[in-house]
């Protein structure tokens, strides 16, 4: 019996690990120097499969689809419904205001219509590198944060209840616009809720600090900077929470 138990969890172990590495699969590729859109993002589950996706999508005319959805819970349920999330706004491929937000209502329905009382908090946008202009769209996720010269802040959008929540939701897609200089930083609450040796989250207030100094540096060292100051603010400690940020920035001529 021991023996029959042990077999049982070494195939479930590898089922998840190998769940892991197909939802990995989905997550953004490298930035190709050519690009004038620049990404950085980290991804960090905390048990073996996360309810966190990050997605940044080609779309028509140079457009990109950008999205951090968030499901509610851990481990296996959070993971399927993130990546029905993630496969579905890839099949949609919304680009235009319109577009986004009957891709979105309509996701708002399946999820709504599964038997789990799940639900996903989620940023999601398009975003045109040439023009540097595009929509967005923010269900009950953390704002996104504007960085750039003039400081950190979070991104003046108005919010919307989360995608599950009821199922005749609506929601709007708002303008967005990234100025030259400045970076655009999605995050699951993941990171703001990160405990110190006391118990007290770094909450935004604190987010915005460890950001602060760094606010005119590449997305890659912004991101960098957020993962080192985690991990030196939760020490040994286990991660409570999935952590899921994404960083873009456009750079443009003599920038």
């Amino acid at each position: 019996a021991h023996d029959r138990t042990r077999e049982a969890y070494r195939r479930l172990e590898a089922d998840l690990k190998a769940a892991a590495a197909l939802h990995r699969q989905l997550l953004p590729a490298p930035s190709n120097p050519g690009d004038p859109l620049h990404l950085a993002w980290t991804y960090r589950p905390a048990q073996h499969i996360s309810g966190d996706t990050i997605g940044v999508i080609p779309l028509r005319n140079g457009k990109r689809l950008f999205f951090l959805a968030d499901a509610q819970g851990h481990g296996v349920p959070a993971a399927l419904t993130s990546f029905h999330i993630h496969h579905r706004l890839a099949q949609l491929a919304p680009d235009s205001p319109t577009a986004l937000e009957v891709a979105l209502a309509s996701l708002n329905r399946e999820i709504n219509a599964q038997a789990l009382e799940s639900y996903v908090t989620l940023i999601c946008g398009v975003l045109s590198p040439d023009t540097r202009e595009g929509y967005i769209v923010r269900a009950g996720h953390p704002a996104p944060l504007l960085i750039g010269p003039d400081g950190v802040a979070p991104l003046p959008i108005e919010g919307t209840f989360p995608v599950g929540w009821f199922e005749h939701a609506t929601f709007e897609a708002q303008p967005l616009r990234l100025p030259p200089g400045n970076r655009l930083l999605l995050y699951s609450d993941g990171v703001t809720e990160t405990r110190d040796k006391h118990g007290a989250e770094l909450e935004l207030g604190g987010l915005r600090d460890l950001l602060d100094p760094v606010r005119s540096a590449p997305v890659d060292v912004l991101v960098s900077h957020i993962e080192a100051a985690l991990r030196a603010r939760r020490g040994h400690a286990v991660l409570e929470d999935d952590i899921s940020i994404l960083a873009m920035e456009i750079k443009g001529d003599g920038e």
